[in-house]
C-alpha cells in the first residue's frame, strides 16, 4: 500500500511573497501531496537577522498568501516550539513523524537554503527521514551532493528584505501588502532606509512622545498614532526637485516655502509607495508642519494635534524651538486643545517671518 504524502515548506516568510507561492505551487504539482504544511519559523538559526514582523503577523500573512491552496494548513509548531528553545527542522520532522505515522514526508527548500543545507542541525537525520525537494533555478544552479528531487522551474526573483523596504504589488499579494501597511509592520525599516540617522532618531523620539500623549488623553487607536509619527518626516530630507515631483504644484498661500511642504509630500508618498490608506493618518502627516488654527478635539482633529504637539515637544527640542517644552507637555496630557493652541500660536509666528 502506497503511503500518503506530506509536503513541508518552512521559512521566515517576512513577508511571504509570490516567489514563495510559485515555488510551492510547482512542488505541489510535482509531488501531488495529500497534505501540504506551511511552517513559519520563529527565528532562522543560520540567519543573523531577527524577524521584523512578529510570529503572529507572519502566520497571518501566510494565511492570506496561501489562501485557496487545497489541502494546505499553516502550522504554528515551530513558532510555539521556539518558546522551549531553538526551532530546528529535524525536530519538526520528528514531530510530524509521530503525528502522521503513515505518511511519507517531503521537505521543500528554496535555492537560497540549498547551499547551506549541510550546516543544518542534524541534517543527516533529515536526509534519512524525508525526501528533500529543492527549488532549483533553470540556469546556473548546481544541486548539492545529497540525493533529492529537483524542481526545475523559472523562479520569481524576489527578496523579502527588499520588499519590506520597497513593497511591490507585482511581487507581493496585494492583501498581504494591505495587511502589513495597515499595521505599520515594516514602517520603521522603510523610513530608516530613506533618511539620515539623525533624522531617524528624531522620528523615534516623536513616536515615543506621540504615544505618551495619546495614552495620557485616552486616544484609542495607537496604530494610527504610530503610523503618523513614524512616517511624518520620511520626505524631510529630499531636495526641491524630488519634492515637486511628488506634490506637483507649490501653493504659496498654503505653504510659504518648499520646505514646509514635506508633510504634504510625505502623505502622498506613503500612500503611493507604502500603501497607507488611513485618511486620518494621512491628514495628520500632511498638516504636521504648519498645523491649522481651526483644529480641535470637537472637530475630530485629535490625531493631527497629537502629532503636531509631539513633533514640537520631543525631548531634543530647545528653548529656541519651543519656550516651555516641559510645561507644554504636561498641559498636552491634560488639555490637548489648549496645549495645541499655545504651541500653534508660538510656532506659526516663526513661519510667518519666512
Amino acid at each position: 500500500m502506497l503511503k500518503k504524502k506530506i509536503l513541508l515548506y518552512g521559512g521566515s516568510f517576512d513577508p511571504v511573497h509570490k516567489g514563495h507561492t510559485k515555488l510551492l505551487k510547482t512542488a505541489i504539482k510535482t509531488i501531488k501531496p495529500n497534505l501540504t504544511i506551511v511552517m513559519p519559523s520563529k527565528n532562522a538559526v543560520l540567519k543573523s537577522n531577527i524577524h521584523t514582523a512578529n510570529s503572529i503577523d507572519r502566520f497571518n500573512m501566510c494565511k492570506i498568501a496561501f489562501k485557496g491552496f487545497h489541502h494546505l494548513k499553516i502550522s504554528r509548531f515551530e513558532i510555539d516550539q521556539a518558546k522551549k528553545g531553538p526551532s530546528y527542522t529535524y525536530l519538526t520532522i520528528r514531530y510530524l513523524k509521530k503525528i502522521y505515522k503513515n505518511y511519507k514526508i517531503y521537505l521543500l527548500i528554496g535555492s537560497d537554503r540549498i547551499s547551506d543545507f549541510i550546516q543544518w542541525k542534524n541534517y543527516q537525520y533529515i536526509l534519512k527521514n524525508v525526501e528533500v525537494v529543492g527549488g532549483i533555478r533553470i540556469k546556473n544552479e548546481i544541486m548539492p551532493t545529497f540525493d533529492g528531487i529537483k524542481l526545475n522551474y523559472q523562479p520569481i526573483e524576489a527578496s523579502s528584505q527588499q520588499l519590506r523596504i520597497n513593497p511591490d504589488l507585482k511581487l507581493l499579494n496585494k492583501n498581504v501588502v494591505y495587511y502589513f501597511a495597515a499595521k505599520g509592520i515594516y514602517a520603521a525599516e522603510q523610513v530608516k532606509a530613506r533618511i539620515s540617522s539623525k533624522r531617524f532618531e528624531h522620528t523615534l523620539r516623536v513616536v515615543d512622545m506621540a504615544m505618551e500623549i495619546a495614552k495620557a488623553i485616552g486616544y484609542k487607536n495607537l496604530t494610527q498614532v504610530y503610523l503618523s509619527a513614524i512616517y511624518h518626516d520620511v520626505c524631510k530630507e529630499i531636495n526641491v526637485n524630488e519634492t515637486m515631483k511628488i506634490v506637483k504644484i507649490h501653493n504659496q498661500k498654503l505653504y510659504p516655502t518648499i520646505h514646509t511642504m514635506h508633510g504634504l509630500a510625505a502623505s502622498i508618498y506613503i500612500k503611493r509607495h507604502f500603501f497607507v490608506n488611513d485618511k486620518k493618518v494621512l491628514s495628520a502627516i500632511k498638516g504636521h508642519v504648519l498645523g491649522n488654527k481651526n483644529w480641535s478635539i470637537k472637530k475630530n482633529n485629535t490625531l493631527e494635534m497629537i502629532l503636531y504637539c509631539a513633533d514640537k515637544l520631543e525631548p531634543h527640542r530647545t528653548k529656541e524651538d519651543i519656550s516651555d517644552r516641559i510645561g507644554l507637555l504636561k498641559l498636552a496630557k491634560k488639555d490637548l486643545d489648549l496645549a495645541y493652541k499655545t504651541i500653534y500660536e508660538e510656532t506659526t509666528s516663526k513661519y510667518a517671518k519666512l
